[in-house]
């Protein structure tokens, strides 16, 4: 919260009409400030993208061309693009044009920075191409499982360099440190050297041949994939006939998979009254690592049980409306998206249980936690609050705030505070007590 100014000293001396003249000639003369890149997140972008995968060698070839338009609100001369390949695949070889000229990128972490040479008014057009190789990893370390081959799939999370801003990945392996806006309309291009078949965000538009598809997403705020030689496939349509779905599994029951994510998009749409907004849904077993989600696409792990399934599948399904159809800066307000997916994932096939870690504040950047904590306190800590906050103001209240969160931010970014504002709103100030002590950097 700002604070206003202190009023000057009544003793304060007087400038000389010379200092006065000077200070004034120096505020001419300097150059104006450069564009800021915090908002270039804030651009409309459109990706067309090339990616080759040599199975062998875990090699991978990218090639991205990004449509812009200036539509941050201000002029922007540069732009600030996250890829996980940055910080786990080895990148290399990264070549940059804008508008046809030669761009000088830089990596550091996940973020490659990109100077556009000129300033990019708004309401302004460029186009900009962004090259790179990089090699799958074969760990499921940490948040090695983004990007690698393991168990016969290739994971391939955040391989294209997507507006953002400047996030720390970190070391640890919890929490995803993304924020990313929606592009209206993305087309990947996916090749192999061997026959593969391919689970992604999108819609499969063409055949290019026996080791190539093109697919088609609209309305993601990213585009994921794995692939693999041996998985079987089974396929089903959502309640209302509007969706396509197909599981791609190599141990798991895959017509299991598509009878849960059926009754997942039918159950989360009623809660929302926000219609899922793909024509695909999409299950992929992975051969490591945790369950993830991406608009369309879900990966639930070959070692998981199948007693856990029911849950998985929920509550990835519901970080198709928390996460992708409402965005979050997971890196900053995690509860956004994870304690609404863990609660709803909860209430229909776990339990709303006490955590194994102490009472925290659910407010805290992802590194901020431990990794033995994170988990207990964002999901299982965050959906207890959710629970005492329906059962101490309302089922009808909660449901409504709730609605009123996903149908306001539909494809824009929401976070924390807007969802607590939206559930004080239906609910009165008397939520704030509870806000105080959970979300001070809030309230």
């Amino acid at each position: 919260m700002s604070t206003p100014a202190a009023s000057p000293p009544r003793s304060m001396p007087r400038r000389r009409p010379t200092v006065l003249l000077a200070l004034l000639l120096l505020a001419l003369l300097a150059p104006p400030p450069a564009a800021s890149a915090a908002s270039s997140y804030q651009l409309e972008a459109r990706y067309d993208v090339d990616l080759h995968l040599d199975w062998d060698t875990r090699r991978v070839s990218v090639k991205t061309t990004i449509d812009l338009r200036n539509s941050s609100g201000g002029p922007i001369d540069r732009l600030v693009l996250n890829t996980a390949a940055a910080q786990l695949g080895d990148l290399r070889n990264l070549r940059a044009k804008v508008d046809g000229a030669k761009a000088a990128a830089s990596v550091r972490g996940q973020t490659i920075r990109l100077p556009l040479g000129f300033v990019l008014a708004e309401g302004d057009s460029a186009v900009v191409r962004v090259d790179y190789q990089a090699r799958l990893g074969t760990t499921a370390v940490g948040r090695g499982y983004f990007f690698a081959r393991l168990g016969g799939v290739a994971q391939v999370y955040r391989f294209i360099p997507w507006l953002s801003r400047k996030i720390s990945f970190g070391s640890s392996g919890h929490g995803e440190p993304f924020l990313t806006p929606v592009s209206p309309r993305v087309e990947v291009t996916v090749s192999s050297d061997r026959r593969l078949q391919w689970a992604t965000s999108g819609r499969r538009v063409a055949r290019l041949g026996p080791r190539s598809a093109r697919y088609v997403a609209t309305n993601v705020r990213d585009f994921n994939l794995a692939a693999s030689p041996g998985w079987r496939t089974a396929r089903g349509t959502s309640k209302d006939g509007r969706t396509a779905i197909v599981a791609y599994t190599a141990r798991h029951d895959a017509r299991r998979m598509v009878t849960l994510a059926r009754a997942e998009l039918a159950r989360y749409q009623a809660i929302t009254g926000v219609a899922y907004p793909h024509p695909t849904y999409t299950i992929a077993e992975t051969g490591g690592g945790l369950a993830m989600e991406s608009p369309a696409l879900i990966w639930i792990p070959a070692a998981r049980s199948p007693s856990d399934l029911p849950y998985l599948v929920s509550h990835e399904t519901a970080h198709q409306w928390w996460y992708s159809t409402v965005g979050n800066d997971q890196s900053t307000d995690a509860f956004a998206d994870e304690a609404m997916a863990d609660y709803y994932a909860r209430k229909a096939h776990l339990s709303i249980r006490a955590s194994r870690c102490r009472l925290d504040r659910l407010d805290r950047e992802i590194r901020a936690y431990s990794d033995t904590c994170y988990y207990e306190v964002i999901y299982v800590q965050g959906a207890r609050f959710l629970d005492n906050l329906r059962k101490d103001f309302g089922t009808a209240r909660f449901k409504a705030a709730i609605r009123s969160y996903t149908r306001d931010h539909r494809f824009d970014i929401g976070s924390n505070a807007r969802l607590l504002e939206a559930l004080r709103d239906k609910m009165g100030d008397r939520v704030l007590k509870r806000y105080h002590s959970r979300f001070p950097s809030l309230y």
